[in-house]
């Protein structure tokens, strides 16, 4: 063979050697769109080293099919990269994020001064995951838009652990909930988002709202049968509280944590209700089945505004109610995993729509499951010794049964 064409022949697989490693940068899943889009062209490949997220941005059919046309044109021309991005109003902050953080298609950023200097200096901070960081501003953008992401970028701890993805589920369910007045969930907020409020009081106001919501799995099996009926004695009128907004209204008025007693009522062993005066609370009476005989309900606790004790005239009137009742024998009223599963995918439903319309279903508060609650793996048993199946009598024997035979 002449040396010219051996020449020729190595420069040809150095160039599909170059060509393999820098598709092997982007995720496997993206590869084929990646490898049909720059048919070989060699500048359009160059784009892998040079700007990644602008290859893949094309590749993945970002913006509008006439920007796209100019700006792979362009590229093609040999033009610089800042004026392709801006034929596809693309911004250059991308140009940071390696090809291998590049998993699903972008949203639309803003291409504003300021969104591109805070994206600037919170990515300076994350670059040793910035597939994550990638990931969870794209989804804030393309949920809830401009505010909340500008809001999240101004935000360190936003970012990085122990904020899981459960966690970031959450808190953006919270802010998309705070924007949806039409969202069964719009009505257990106590404070909505707002780009003025501070990342401690968004994650308490998170975790209260996630507590308010499990009221919905906790009651799922509907409204229950009340122990004992309403009643009116000595001026006050006693209720049964049986529905998630039930239980909030009543914490709200009371100052108390009614709204986060999900785990108690899921068991179905304790009752709640509300003593009132001329229709507003003064009380709440927690019943519980005994521990002694689990068929009769006892007065586990009566408080008053803000958990503090209740007047000697309220247990009086508590006592004086229950003892008007008529007392049968109770069973606890547990809700089953499957009406609570059911009642969950209702609730979350208008959300998982939202988030499958703008590519991120997989950021949905519930099913998610972070890494603190993974099954742990089934520990390891001792396989037993094989036996010899030439002489089953010695088999059998322990060694201190061989012992004996040996003396014996």
């Amino acid at each position: 063979m002449r040396p010219e064409i051996c020449r020729t022949l190595e420069v040809e697989d150095g160039r599909d050697e170059r060509r393999r490693q820098r598709l092997a940068a982007f995720p496997a899943a993206v590869r084929p769109q990646i490898s049909r889009f720059t048919g070989g062209a060699p500048r359009l490949e160059d784009l892998a080293e040079s700007f990644p997220a602008l290859l893949f941005a094309l590749a993945t059919k970002y913006g509008s099919a006439p920007a796209r046309h100019d700006a792979s044109r362009l590229v093609l021309d040999g033009a610089p990269l800042r004026d392709v991005a801006h034929a596809l109003n693309f911004p250059m902050w991308l140009r940071r994020i390696p090809a291998s953080a590049l998993q699903r298609p972008l949203p639309q950023f803003p291409l504003d001064d300021a969104y591109a200097t805070a994206a600037n200096a919170r990515l300076s901070a994350c670059l040793e995951t910035p597939e994550v960081w990638l990931d969870r501003l794209g989804c804030a953008h393309a949920l809830l838009g401009r505010p909340f992401s500008l809001w999240a970028l101004g935000e360190a701890r936003f970012w990085h652990s122990p904020f899981l993805d459960e966690d970031f589920a959450w808190m953006l369910a919270w802010a998309w909930a705070s924007s949806t007045p039409g969202f069964e969930g719009y009505r257990f907020l106590r404070t909505p988002w707002h780009p003025a409020i501070g990342w401690k009081r968004a994650t308490e106001e998170t975790a209260l709202w996630r507590k308010r919501v499990d009221l919905i799995s906790a009651l799922a099996n509907g409204p229950r049968t009340p122990w004992f009926e309403s009643g009116e004695v000595m001026g006050l009128t006693i209720e049964h509280l049986n529905t998630p907004g039930d239980f909030i209204a009543e914490s709200i008025v009371m100052d108390n944590c009614l709204d986060q007693y999900a785990t108690h009522l899921s068991y179905g062993r304790v009752q709640v209700y509300s003593v009132r005066r001329q229709g507003k609370p003064v009380a709440d009476v927690e019943l519980t089945l005994r521990t002694d005989e689990v068929t009769m309900p006892a007065i586990a606790q009566i408080r008053g505004p803000r958990n503090r004790r209740a007047s000697p005239l309220i247990w009086q009137a508590v006592h004086a109610w229950l003892g008007e009742q008529t007392f049968r024998r109770l069973a606890p009223q547990p809700t089953t995993p499957g009406l609570m599963r059911a009642a969950l995918a209702d609730f979350w439903s208008p959300l998982a729509c939202e988030l499958e319309a703008v590519g991120y279903p997989d950021k949905t508060p519930w099913p998610v499951r972070s890494a603190r609650y993974r099954r742990r793996p089934a520990k390891r048993t001792r396989t037993p010794p094989a036996r010899d199946l030439d002489n089953l009598e010695t088999a059998t024997c322990t060694p201190r049964m061989r012992r004996a035979r040996e003396i014996a």
